[in-house]
């Protein structure tokens, strides 16, 4: 009995009809965790590259998920002995850190860097009340004379006072503070969203959520 080891190469393959493998290059974020249609397969390395060998031809769906991004999605078809190079894009999620920084230096800021309609109700709301509080401010208003009721009912002439300047200044405090609190919550939420995402998309209900030093293991019950 004798025995003929015959290599599966490229004509070979051919001959016998078995399908070539093809490769995948992937070029994207640095340390991006990449998936093909929903299996891991690795990351980019510190370029942003990996390459995927022995692929099957066919179509697949690419996904690239890296902390603090949003996940990318391609859809691919891998040839036979060919090499699909494929460049993906992240996008940045937006930072609660400069969401807050914005609104402090310039009212409604952060609404406009995180895209909400309603940035101009703080714009324009806490720069009002900031310019009413300036205007009662000056000595001339808080000595202008003006008629009050005192607990009898009766009218008389006294100053303004500061009561007008204060009144204001709260008012535009208390809406910058909430402008604050409410765009750092809405930058959280996106990341938070995401993670959802995450989460449901896995079949087990498990997700890894890449971070900049270790990942991350979150998962949801289901009943």
């Amino acid at each position: 009995m004798g025995e003929v080891l015959i290599k599966k190469d490229v004509y070979v393959r051919k001959l016998m009809g078995i399908p070539i493998p093809g490769s995948i290059t992937i070029k994207s974020a640095p340390f991006g965790m990449v998936s093909l249609n929903k299996r891991f397969m690795g990351s980019t390395d510190q370029y942003g590259t990996l390459h995927l060998r022995d692929i099957h031809p066919g179509n697949y769906n690419i996904k690239i998920v890296k902390d603090g991004y949003r996940p990318a999605y391609e859809w691919i078809t891998v040839k036979e002995n060919m090499d699909t190079l494929v460049e993906i894009t992240l996008t940045e999620l937006p930072s609660p850190g400069v969401a807050v920084f914005l609104s402090t230096i310039f009212p409604g800021g952060g609404d406009i860097y995180l895209d909400h309609s309603d940035w101009w109700i703080y714009t324009f709301g806490i720069s009002g009340l900031v310019y009413g509080a300036i205007y009662y401010s000056k000595d001339e208003r808080i000595n202008e004379l003006i008629w009050v009721k005192d607990e009898n009912g009766r009218r008389h002439l006294e100053k303004r006072g500061k009561q007008d300047m204060i009144l204001f200044a709260i008012g535009a405090g208390l809406l910058w503070l909430y402008d604050l609190i409410h765009v750092y919550s809405s930058a959280n939420s996106l990341e938070g969203l995401e993670m959802y995402k995450e989460i449901h998309e896995s079949r087990y209900g498990i997700a890894i959520i890449p971070g900049p030093d270790v990942s991350m293991i979150a998962y949801q019950w289901r009943w």
